[in-house]
């Protein structure tokens, strides 16, 4: 075996387990999570812990057994994961093989295992069937759908009974301690062809190694040099020295003084170590590491920040960290403080401050500590501390990772919340004294001889350099430098109704704003890629590709193609048209070589070649009409927006001009010509109504009036409404929504609540907020808008559907099945589906838009009508017969053309109305009448948490020279959980069995936690007699939030001037 092979290698290729998936490459997503069970000689026990396979090199694993999600079930046999497909916590399936969750608390190991498609709800629920939960805390209302259906429900009906959640036992003991006794004396070498690997195993060989090979450096986990040999040009270790076999830095050794910890203990055991020594000994000697359990488990994503308080009276310790999500995140900044009192008093007798993320290295806060020595802990000492500690934390403006001013704030809160954590306690002292066989395109064990597919330069240039010159154009990023360069795509679209320059002449009052919102990255856990095999006759080749689109990636090369798709691991629109290039490289590889090809891209190089949401600037212009506050506006948005933009709002003068920004950065938006080989984010042309709703709430602002009052005014009301774009609804059941959404969310109750909150509370402040939506799904190039299906009946009755949709974890298949089985009256036992082939059902439309259910369904329904047709003279002359003697006895003709295909095209636009609400923890969703209630409940909770990430944490970053940085799960942070009703009742004729097309438009409903935050920032900002209306832009980030709250801290970290320093990153 290679020494520079990684575990996931020798799984995926050699031992063919392709359970274990490969997605970020850097262990930030937790896809290629397995299990290492070991012998420990030290303790004499077997230890079994996980490991990202990804970086866990193979040779360091020598004497262990590795556990991956195959060995605990399959559906042949017994599947363990059960829980999880029973619960609908799988849509994708990629995400899903951790083979041993902590079951002591599910969110934190759910930090380390990301999940781009679920609301991670269910996944959630399904493991608390492990646990008990009885005396467990219940976020949900007693009327919610989770108490009704979840397992906080007394009444709950297990999805599976005690029996059938057993697992197999791993008895293999005797084996791990055979083979740890074997392997455990002497050092190890492993050569490979560019890689040397010694393991020694103990310390003075440790030492001897270091001394021979002193530039070799010295790993355990391989989380930092693995990550840095993948992902930095020009780093390579030709001898690499693995530690984590030396006993000597294992043991953990308490004294008297205090606890010694071996270099290679890991942070998990650290972390028991601590919480044991807090159980078992006396009080006196724990004082110091209380907090640290703590601090290790925001390491492994859970932000605790909160004070530890010491049983020693006049001893305070305290721990906090803020990063761009709670679990799982690399932390912007973080501190550890201890202060402590002379006994009986208030009077500080030493202080400690210690800061991280401010610098290369541990920041300790030494000349501030000393000159708070000996002073009375109050308001005095606070102001002074604060301003020593401005002045000796020193930021550059250039700092890595930018948020400077951000940074320095947060160096004074911190130490702001310490104070008053420990201010209250001295008050307190003074009165008291998911089975792995799920098959994607990299599953596919490699063919004999296959090739691999890498970027190199040409060594041969193609044009001499006859003379240099620089500077020729001015190169720009940004929305604003654009349009002051004037620099557009053409053509510029305008949509609206009314005659909104008359309307502008009649009146006095004219608010004029913008709205920015920032782009989004699809961070789907499958990267792209293909595997292309060529064929011995006729120039023939098949591709195995991840595509939303396989019709496209066919027609940009050749006819003689043939394109597969089995699934693809998450895809939200990013896998439409980018493949195509991927795949002419690949395919001019195989036909070259006559072998077959493979090209997997790496995560980071993924994120930059895909397209994304694209950075959007609303500027708007409104006025209040004299009726009441109906708005009149005039919007600068995008083409796709320009249908979205009045959401459920009937605007009786709007216009909206759609500008395409040329900058130097990759395309992140659809582009107007359709052969593009772009594609947004799901839900591209929200922001139109996110620019919308941003104009209410403004206007609410100006008037003085609640904004959910503005929004029900300017609501559509008739029966029969026209639409800007001149298409003909009803809002019948979006206001029932809204009704159903604020009556079931008890708005007005909560409303109430949170205004008496926010008056007793100064330093925590809370928001609600409402927001309706009407959102048209399809392409607006309408012949997009089709499906196509082929069924096939077999002469032993079974069936056989192929279609040309997508199967991405949107249950497209299912759907499918369940409606030729409908139809056809055949159970689902004889009733298959095959993989999307362009061989079978050619030239297929995109699956995206939120159109592919009702497209491809619609095709498989008109197809079973029509073979039911066919089928009919049989079944009216032989009633008695079952369904196989329909079949194989009297049959008409042409029973040999019971194959038919069929294309179905939608006759209005493209455009199905969805009407949902959204309350920040109730969604009223307009699901009509389905027999997939279960399958939409979750996808609207996956595609929900989408938008929270959009609007509140996922951020990107280029560099002042435009490359992209968030790369991967450490720099870019996706979401790492609420409650769903369905609108009863409800009827659309237009779709096939009521689908809902519930894909895109559910990313906007996540708004209304922008606008609650909104609402929060405004009452801080309202107590210290500042104004309601304030810039903040999307996504609403920890840092944007605190900056808007304007205080005496954010005042000591002013804004550097422009052109003074150069940036770590620009604003996009």
């Amino acid at each position: 075996m290679l020494s520079q092979n990684q575990l996931h290698v020798s799984l995926l290729y050699i031992v063919l387990l392709t359970g274990t998936k490969y997605g970020c490459g850097g262990g930030g997503c937790g896809a290629c999570t397995v299990m290492v069970s070991r012998y420990d000689q030290l303790h004499n026990r077997v230890l079994h812990y996980t490991v990202n396979a990804c970086l866990q090199p193979i040779c360091t694993l020598h004497g262990a057994a590795v556990v991956t999600v195959e060995s605990i079930g399959s559906t042949k046999t017994k599947l363990h994961p059960e829980s999880i497909s029973k619960a609908h916590g799988s849509q994708c399936g990629f995400c899903r093989n951790k083979p041993q969750p902590n079951m002591e608390d599910i969110t934190e190991a759910l930090g380390g295992n990301l999940c781009r498609c679920t609301g991670y709800r269910p996944i959630i629920d399904r493991f608390r069937t492990f646990c008990d939960v009885s005396n467990a805390f219940n976020p949900f209302p007693q009327n919610s759908w989770c108490v009704r259906f979840s397992l906080y429900s007394k009444q709950t009906c297990l999805l599976s009974t005690q029996t059938e959640l057993t697992c197999r036992e791993l008895c293999f003991r005797s084996l791990y301690q055979r083979m740890g006794k074997k392997h455990a004396c002497g050092s190890l070498c492993f050569q490979g062809d560019r890689l040397k690997l010694i393991s020694p195993v103990d310390l003075t060989n440790l030492l001897e190694l270091k001394t021979e090979y002193p530039e070799a450096p010295v790993v355990v986990s391989n989380t930092t040099i693995g990550t840095n040999l993948l992902f930095l040009k020009g780093v390579h270790h030709p001898l690499i020295i693995y530690a984590g076999r030396v006993s000597d830095l294992r043991t953990v050794t308490w004294g008297k003084d205090g606890v010694s910890v071996g270099a290679v203990c890991t942070l998990s055991s650290l972390k028991e170590e601590m919480e044991r020594a807090v159980r078992e000994m006396e009080a006196e000697r724990t004082r110091g590491y209380q907090a640290l359990p703590q601090t290790l488990q925001c390491l492994a994503g859970k932000q605790i920040r909160n004070m530890a308080v010491n049983p020693i009276t006049w001893e305070f310790v305290s721990a906090f960290r803020q990063a761009q999500r709670r679990e799982f995140a690399f932390s912007i900044v973080n501190a550890g403080m201890k202060v402590v009192f002379k006994e009986g008093s208030n009077i500080v007798e030493s202080l400690n401050i210690y800061y991280g993320g401010v610098g290369p290295t541990l920041v300790k806060v030494g000349r501030t500590c000393q000159k708070l020595v000996g002073r009375s802990w109050g308001e005095e000492l606070l102001a002074d501390a604060c301003w020593l500690l401005e002045e000796e934390v020193e930021l550059s403006d250039s700092a890595h990772r930018g948020k400077v001013e951000y940074q320095k704030t947060l160096t004074t809160s911190f130490f702001f919340k310490f104070y008053m954590q420990v201010l209250q306690e001295l008050r307190e002292r003074q009165f008291q004294q998911a089975t792995g066989e799920a098959q994607y395109y990299d599953d596919m064990p490699p063919v004999q001889g296959e090739l691999l597919v890498f970027k190199v330069t040409s060594t041969r240039a193609h044009i001499k350099i006859i003379r240099e010159q620089q500077d020729l154009l001015p190169v720009f990023f940004t929305i604003e430098e654009a349009i002051q360069h004037q620099s557009f795509f053409n053509p510029k679209r305008k949509l609206g109704r009314g005659d909104v320059d008359k309307a502008f002449e009649t009146v006095d009052q004219i608010l004029e704003d913008e709205v920015y919102l920032r782009g989004q990255e699809h961070f789907y856990m499958e990267t792209q890629g293909l595997i292309a095999m060529p064929k011995r006759e006729n120039g023939e080749l098949e591709l195995f590709v991840a595509s939303q689109h396989a019709a496209y990636t066919q027609e940009s090369l050749w006819a003689s193609i043939t394109c597969h798709v089995r699934r693809l691991g998450g895809a939200f629109g990013g896998k439409v048209m980018k493949i195509a290039s991927l795949s002419a490289i690949t395919a001019t590889a195989a036909v070259k070589t006559g072998r077959a090809v493979r090209c997997v891209l790496e995560c980071g190089d993924d994120m930059l070649i895909t397209s994304g949401r694209h950075p959007f600037l609303g500027k708007y212009k409104l006025f209040n009409g004299e009726g009441g506050p109906w708005m009149n506006h005039h919007l600068y948005i995008m083409e796709k927006a320009l249908l979205h933009m009045d959401n459920g709002y009937r605007i009786p003068n709007l216009r909206g001009c759609g500008l395409v920004c040329k900058t130097y950065l990759p395309s992140y938006m659809p582009s107007l010509n359709i052969k593009s080989i772009t594609m947004a984010f799901r839900g591209f042309g929200g922001q139109g109504l996110m620019v919308m709703e941003s104009v209410l709430h403004e206007a609410a602002v100006k008037c003085g009036l609640p904004p959910q009052e503005v929004r029900e005014i300017n609501m559509y009301r008739e029966e029969e409404c026209y639409t800007h774009h001149k298409q003909l609804f009803s809002p019948r059941d979006m206001l029932r929504c809204w009704d159903e959404c604020l009556d079931k969310a008890g708005y007005h109750h909560r409303l109430q609540a949170i205004q008496q909150f926010d008056t007793y509370n100064r330093w925590k402040k809370r928001g609600i907020s409402a927001v309706p939506m009407k959102f048209g799904v399809g392409f607006s190039k309408g012949f997009y808008n089709q499906g196509a299906a082929l069924v096939n009946i077999y002469k032993d009755g079974s069936v056989l559907v192929t279609h040309g949709g997508t199967e991405m974890g949107q249950g497209i298949n299912t759907k499918a099945l369940q409606i030729s089985g409908c139809i056809l009256k055949v159970p689902m036992s004889s009733n298959h589906i095959k993989e999307t082939c362009m061989g079978n059902v050619p030239s297929a439309a995109p699956s995206a838009a939120s159109f592919g259910t009702d497209a491809v369904g619609m095709a498989v329904k008109d197809a079973c009508e029509k073979l039911m047709r066919r089928l009919k003279p049989v079944m009216e002359n032989h009633p008695k017969y079952t369904w196989q003697q329909w079949v194989i006895n009297k049959h008409p003709p042409d029973y040999n053309k019971l194959n038919t295909m069929m294309f179905c095209v939608n006759l209005h636009n493209g455009i199905a109305y969805n009407k949902l609400c959204s309350f920040p923890q109730i969604v009223e969703a307009n699901c009509q009448k389905t027999k997939l209630t279960w399958c939409y409940i979750f996808q609207i909770e996956g595609v929900f948490v989408q938008g929270i990430g959009l609007y509140t944490i996922e951020e990107l970053q280029f560099s002042p020279e435009g490359v992209l940085m968030t790369r991967g799960p450490f720099q870019y942070n996706i979401p790492a959980l609420w409650d769903v009703h369905l609108l009863a009742n409800a009827q659309n004729p237009h779709v096939i069995y009521m689908s809902k097309g519930i894909g895109d438009p559910l990313v906007f409903l996540a708004s209304t936690i922008f606008f609650a935050i909104k609402e929060a920032v405004a009452a801080a900002r309202r107590e210290r007699g500042l104004g309601d209306s304030f810039p903040l832009s999307s996504p609403d980030t920890a840092e944007r939030i605190r900056m808007a709250c304007e205080d005496q801290f954010t005042k000591m970290a002013p804004s550097p001037k422009n052109g003074t320093f150069k940036p770590w990153s620009i604003n996009i």
